[in-house]
C-alpha cells in the first residue's frame, strides 16, 4: 500500500513538473522570439554601421592619396613652368609618347620608367588585357619584354590625341642616384651581350688607362668608368639611365598619378583599385632577375658612390638636377 502511494505521489510530481515546464516554456517563448527579431532585426544596423566604417576608411586613403598626388603634381608644375620659360615645347609631340603603353579595356597610359619595377608593371598590363588567369611569377623577364604591348605612338595623331585627352595617365619615379646604380648594377656587373658591344668596350677604352685585349674583351666596366662615360657624354644616353623627365615629359603631359618606387606595393596597388582593376588582379612584388641579389637600396647607393671623388659626383648631380627637383627627392650623396 505504502508503495502505491509512494509511486502515485511520483506520478504527481512528475506531471506537475510537466505543468511548469509548459507554463515556463509559454511565458520564455515570446520573451525568446521577440529577442530574436530584436536581433534579427539589428543585424543589418551592425552591418551597415561595419560598411559604413570601412567606407569611411577608403574615403579617407583615397583622400590622402590625392592629396599627396596635388602635392607631387604641385612640385613638377613648378619646374615646367621654369622649363617653358626657357623655351621647353608646353605640348605633346609624337617624340613624347613613345614609351607610354596603352591599356584599351581599363583606359590606363603607362610611361615606362626602366630600373622602376616596369617588368611588373608590363605583367599587370598583360593581365588586365585578356591574361588575368596567368600568374605573373609565371610571365618569364624575356616573354615579358617581347609581348605585343601596345605604345602611343603608334597610334594615329587623332587618337593619340583623345587617348591623353580620357585615359588615366600614370608613371613611377624613383631616387635619381639610386636608379643610377641600379642601372649600373643590371647592365654592366652582369654580362650582357648588347651592352657589352655597344658600350662596354668603348668606355674601357677610353676611360681605362692602357687596357688590354682581355679588358676590351672580357672586362667589366667599373663604376668610376661608368659615371666618368656619362659625365662626358651627356647625350649618348639609353632609357636605362636617361633623365626620367626626358622618358616620360610630365612638362608636356599631365600625369593623373605620379607614383614612388619607395611605395610602390601600397600605391600600385591603390592605382588599381582606384581603377576599378578586378580585384584579384595585384600588383606583382618580386624581383625577375638576378635575384639573388638584393634590390638597389641607399645602403648600396652610398657603397657605389663612395668609389667617386666630389667632382664626379655633383657632375653626376647636374645630370639628375631636374629630376631631382622635379620628383622631390633630397640628394643624400654628399657632393663635396
Amino acid at each position: 500500500m505504502g508503495v502505491l502511494q509512494e509511486s502515485g505521489r511520483n506520478e504527481y510530481r512528475l506531471q506537475r513538473g510537466r505543468q511548469c515546464s509548459t507554463k515556463n516554456a509559454m511565458v520564455l517563448l515570446p520573451i525568446l522570439m521577440t529577442a530574436s527579431i530584436i536581433i534579427v532585426l539589428s543585424m543589418p544596423q551592425f552591418l551597415d554601421e561595419d560598411a559604413a566604417m570601412a567606407e569611411m576608411e577608403l574615403h579617407a586613403q583615397t583622400q590622402d592619396m590625392l592629396d599627396i598626388q596635388a602635392r607631387r603634381k604641385r612640385y613638377i608644375q613648378a619646374v615646367c613652368r621654369k622649363q617653358i620659360d626657357s623655351g621647353t615645347v608646353a605640348h605633346p609631340q609624337l617624340e613624347h609618347v613613345w614609351r607610354i603603353y596603352v591599356e584599351d579595356n581599363y583606359g590606363l597610359l603607362y610611361c615606362e620608367v626602366p630600373k622602376v619595377a616596369c617588368s611588373n608593371w608590363k605583367r599587370t598590363f598583360l593581365r588586365l588585357g585578356g591574361n588575368a588567369s596567368t600568374k605573373p611569377e609565371d610571365m618569364e623577364h624575356n616573354f615579358v619584354h617581347k609581348s605585343r604591348l601596345r605604345t602611343l605612338d603608334t597610334y594615329s595623331r587623332a587618337e593619340i590625341e583623345w587617348r591623353l585627352k580620357n585615359y588615366f595617365k600614370f608613371m613611377f619615379v624613383r631616387d635619381p642616384f639610386e636608379r643610377f646604380v641600379s642601372a649600373f648594377r643590371d647592365k654592366f656587373q652582369h654580362y650582357h651581350r648588347y651592352y657589352h658591344s655597344v658600350f662596354s668596350r668603348w668606355i674601357i677604352q677610353a676611360y681605362r688607362k692602357n687596357p688590354s685585349n682581355k679588358d676590351l674583351n672580357t672586362s667589366h666596366v667599373t663604376f668610376p668608368e661608368f659615371a666618368r662615360f656619362i659625365i662626358k657624354n651627356p647625350l649618348r644616353h639609353d632609357i636605362h639611365w636617361q633623365q626620367i623627365n626626358r622618358i616620360c615629359n610630365p612638362c608636356q603631359i599631365q600625369y593623373d598619378f605620379i607614383g614612388h618606387y619607395e611605395n610602390i606595393n601600397e600605391e600600385a596597388n591603390w592605382l588599381l583599385r582606384y581603377v576599378n582593376a578586378p580585384p584579384e588582379i595585384h600588383f606583382p612584388n618580386f624581383k625577375d632577375i638576378h635575384t639573388s641579389e638584393s634590390v638597389t637600396n641607399d645602403v648600396l647607393k652610398n657603397h657605389y658612390f663612395s668609389q667617386l671623388n666630389s667632382n664626379m659626383k655633383a657632375m653626376l648631380y647636374k645630370f639628375y638636377e631636374v629630376d631631382f627637383e622635379m620628383f622631390h627627392y633630397r640628394n643624400t650623396i654628399p657632393l663635396s
